[in-house]
């Protein structure tokens, strides 16, 4: 028979899909508005709003319910201290997506940021909830309702106390990353090939992949031969970087 807590908790996963698949939507149509070379600013502002609107504040109010009530069991100290941390570089990493100064760093710094907040959607789901529904004394319901008053007293930019920030994608000499490890496979060539579309000659970004890219290389080289660069600055074994440039 399923619990109460059991419905609470698979209305939370369902609405971090959905907000998952909302933020997705919104850089699909930021990647396909640069790729039939529109103007992307529209499409830039629709990301920003939903991040700013609807993600942040959904974070500080967890902050202040879900994840305080999952730092009283001593499993959920340390997951907390992580998924805090990494509001603080989705936070971050919208702050530099507001600075993107062509279409090239906005797509990279959009996926960048929709990346990692379908990761810790997902690490909420699979690792937060279960610690939760562990404590004898957490009412998910309550709990939730918790998070919906202070959702509708929050400004639309309020965010919490972040905690320490974590890398946000970039490099100190201004080339964006592009990380795309938290994505599903058959999405990640079409977000490269984007970013690499939007750039102009002269630029490059930096691609961080969870495995060698050497298909992705020999891809390059059929479609764009002796119009990229493709230079590896560090090859595993859990992360591959590769500098890719626009002769």
């Amino acid at each position: 028979m399923t619990t109460r807590n059991e419905t609470v908790a698979a209305r939370i996963r369902a609405h971090h899909d959905a907000m998952a698949r909302e933020l997705d939507g919104r850089l699909d149509a930021l990647v396909a508005a640069v790729r039939r070379g529109e103007p992307y600013r529209p499409a830039l502002e629709n990301v920003l709003q939903y991040v700013r609107q609807e993600i942040l504040p959904h974070a500080a109010a967890e902050e202040e319910t879900l994840y305080a009530a999952a730092s009283r069991r001593e499993a959920g100290r340390a997951l907390v201290k992580g998924l805090t941390a990494e509001h603080g570089t989705i936070q971050e990493t919208l702050r530099r997506l507001e600075g993107a100064g062509d279409a090239l760093e906005a797509v990279a710094l959009a996926s960048a940021l929709t990346a990692l907040f379908i990761s810790h959607a997902a690490e909420e789901n699979d690792a937060l909830l279960p610690v939760l529904m562990e404590e004898p004394a957490a009412d998910l319901e309550a709990l939730l309702e918790g998070m919906h008053e202070r959702l509708a007293g929050a400004a639309p930019e309020a965010g919490g106390e972040a905690g320490p920030t974590g890398g946000a994608a970039g490099e100190e000499d201004g080339t964006p990353e592009l990380d795309v490890r938290a994505l599903p496979p058959f999405q990640r060539h079409q977000l490269i090939f984007a970013t690499y579309e939007a750039m102009r000659p002269g630029q490059a970004f930096i691609l961080v992949n969870d495995h060698d890219p050497k298909p992705l290389y020999y891809q390059f080289a059929a479609e764009h031969p002796g119009a990229f660069e493709w230079e590896y600055l560090e090859q595993g074994p859990e992360a591959w970087r590769v500098r890719i440039g626009k002769v």
